[in-house]
C-alpha cells in the first residue's frame, strides 16, 4: 500500500516537473517570438480647430508677408512608436527614403514641435512643405518613440486627417494611423503580461512539487 502511494506521488511529481519545464519553454519561446517581430505604430493623439473665422466675429488673423487672412487654424498631434522587439535602423529605410505624411484638411503647415521623445537624445530630422510632413531615416530601438504637434491653416473647416504618403522600411508593413484607444500593446507590454501569467503558473507548480517531495521524504 505504501509502495503504491509512493509510486503515485512519484508520478505526480514527474508530471508537475514536466509541466514546469513546459512553462519555462513557453516563456522562452514567446520571448523569442515577440523579440523577433518588427513593428511601427502611428498613433493619433489629438486633432481639431484652434480658431475659426466663422465662429469668431470682429477678429482676424494675418499670416505671412502678403498679409494673408487666415480662416481656420488647426492642429494635429501624433506619436511614432517602435512597438516591435527589433530596432529599426537608418539602413532599414529603403534607398534612404523618408516617411512622408499628408495632412488632409490643412492648406499649409505653419509649424511643428517635437513635444516628447524617448530616449531624450533621439536624433530626429523633420521637414514640412505645404501640407506634407517628412521624417528622415533614424534609429528607433524597441519602445523608442517621439511625439509631434503640427499647426496649420486652411480656407475651410474640414476635419484634419493624417494620410501616409510614403513608407518603405524593410520587414515592416505600412502601418495604419490609429487612435490611442485602438493602439496595439508594445513588445514589452505584451511580454510583461505573459511573463506575469506564466510566472504565476510556475509558482503554483513549484509549490505543489515541493509539497509532493516533502510527502515522499516523510513516507520514506
Amino acid at each position: 500500500m505504501a509502495t503504491s502511494k509512493n509510486n503515485r506521488i512519484k508520478l505526480s511529481t514527474v508530471l508537475k516537473l514536466i509541466a514546469l519545464l513546459g512553462s519555462i519553454a513557453s516563456i522562452f519561446g514567446l520571448y523569442r517570438y515577440y523579440q523577433s517581430k518588427s513593428e511601427l505604430q502611428i498613433l493619433e493623439i489629438g486633432k481639431g480647430s484652434l480658431f475659426s473665422r466663422q465662429n469668431v466675429k470682429g477678429y482676424k488673423i494675418i499670416y505671412g508677408d502678403k498679409d494673408q487672412e487666415i480662416q481656420n487654424i488647426k492642429y494635429y498631434a501624433m506619436r511614432i512608436l517602435n512597438s516591435g522587439g527589433q530596432p529599426i535602423r537608418e539602413t532599414d529605410f529603403e534607398s534612404q527614403s523618408q516617411i512622408a505624411f499628408l495632412l488632409e484638411g490643412f492648406d499649409t503647415i505653419t509649424s511643428f514641435d517635437i513635444t516628447e521623445k524617448e530616449p531624450a537624445d533621439l536624433n530626429i530630422h523633420i521637414m514640412f512643405e505645404k501640407n506634407s510632413l517628412k521624417i528622415n531615416p533614424l534609429l528607433l530601438n524597441s519602445d523608442d518613440f517621439f511625439s509631434i504637434n503640427v499647426l496649420g491653416h486652411s480656407a475651410d473647416d474640414s476635419q484634419v486627417n493624417l494620410k501616409i504618403e510614403k513608407f518603405r522600411i524593410a520587414n515592416i508593413k505600412r502601418p495604419k494611423v490609429v487612435t490611442f484607444g485602438e493602439r496595439k500593446e508594445s513588445f514589452l507590454d505584451k511580454y510583461d503580461k505573459i511573463l506575469l501569467f506564466l510566472t504565476a503558473i510556475i509558482g503554483g507548480i513549484l509549490s505543489a512539487f515541493a509539497y509532493d517531495v516533502r510527502r515522499w521524504l516523510v513516507q520514506k
